[in-house]
């Protein structure tokens, strides 16, 4: 921080340098005041001066302090904005994305949301099946292959889980059902206002580190929705 003196600083300063200065040099280089001396009632000014000088030393220390303080809280004013503009816990916390789940008969979607100026600007919805007792990508039933990678031509007709053999049927049309599902979940909590399930409420609400993931976490808390997942997760 660079102090900068005002204005009455430098006048108190000044008048400290004349007021005792200028008796403190007679004292000690008398022969340059003897020829004053003679015709001024130099033991009387330099009374006075000595006493105006104190006042003087007095003043421009409440100045200085004046200045440093009034330095400090401009200082802390500059910070403020800057401190705003990163992520904080709860009310000042500022998120540009929300990772969802969307469950639709017996299949989860992974799906990000992104935001910008208070509005969602982008949503990708991964194009794999995950499984919903243990998170595991689910198969192609006929082929073997991720669901990730099957090709097109009217699709399996089901799908399964390599780890606990959970099966599901007909799972091209979730996937489009998936991503309609989750673009309304996450407009919905971002460009609503005063709901228990808008954007800032649901910051509110999260006791710990705000994450993308977290914000979806809480608003399933908050809605009662079986298609609304955190089986993606956890």
């Amino acid at each position: 921080m660079v102090y900068v003196m005002s204005r009455w600083t430098i006048i108190s300063i000044l008048v400290t340098v004349v007021l005792i200065g200028i008796p403190t040099a007679a004292n000690f280089y008398p022969p340059l005041f003897a020829g004053l001396a003679d015709r001024l009632p130099i033991n009387v000014i330099f009374s006075w001066m000595a006493r105006t000088g104190i006042l003087a030393i007095g003043a421009m220390s409440g100045w200085i302090v004046r200045g440093i303080w009034e330095g400090e809280n401009e200082s802390e004013r500059d910070i403020a904005p800057d401190e705003e503009t990163g992520t904080d816990i709860n009310g000042d916390a500022k998120v540009s994305e929300i990772e969802g789940c969307i469950e639709v008969e017996g299949s989860c979607w992974r799906g990000t949301a992104e935001i910008s100026d208070e509005r969602i600007s982008d949503i990708d919805v991964e194009y794999k099946a995950i499984c919903p007792n243990c998170q595991t990508v689910m198969y192609d039933g006929e082929n073997r292959a991720p669901v990730a990678v099957a090709t097109a031509g009217g699709g399996p007709d089901f799908w399964e889980c390599p780890s606990c053999n959970h099966h599901t049927r007909d799972q091209y049309s979730k996937y489009e059902d998936a991503q309609n599902l989750f673009d309304s979940h996450a407009r919905r909590i971002v460009e609503s206002e005063g709901e228990v399930y808008s954007l800032d409420n649901l910051i509110d609400e999260i006791p710990h580190e705000v994450t993308p993931r977290g914000i979806w976490e809480q608003y399933a808390e908050t809605t009662d929705d079986s298609q609304v997942s955190t089986s993606c997760f956890h």
